[in-house]
């Protein structure tokens, strides 16, 4: 048993897929490569211009939209119960 993890925690991804597929578990490698990449536009969406938004605003937007992220995400959640924010 030693043996066997001493080997297999080394793994790299490469040769845990070579091996799920001598197995013939591709099924599992579909899934790997699916959590690892998972499906969505491969192309970058080009920023459109920000006319909404007073020019010295600008600066800050992104900061704003991270904020949103964050606090879709629960991050300030323990702040908000503690009334911190």
């Amino acid at each position: 048993m030693q043996r066997w993890r001493r080997f297999h925690t080394r793994a790299k991804l490469e040769d845990l897929k070579e091996s799920l597929a001598v197995a013939k578990r591709t099924d599992i490698c579909d899934k790997i490569e699916l959590k690892l990449n998972p499906p969505g536009s491969s192309e970058p969406h080009s920023e459109e211009p920000i006319t909404f938004l007073e020019p010295e605003l600008l600066p800050y937007l992104k900061e704003v939209e991270r904020f949103d992220e964050l606090n879709a995400a629960g991050r300030f959640d323990e702040l908000k119960a503690a009334g911190k924010l």
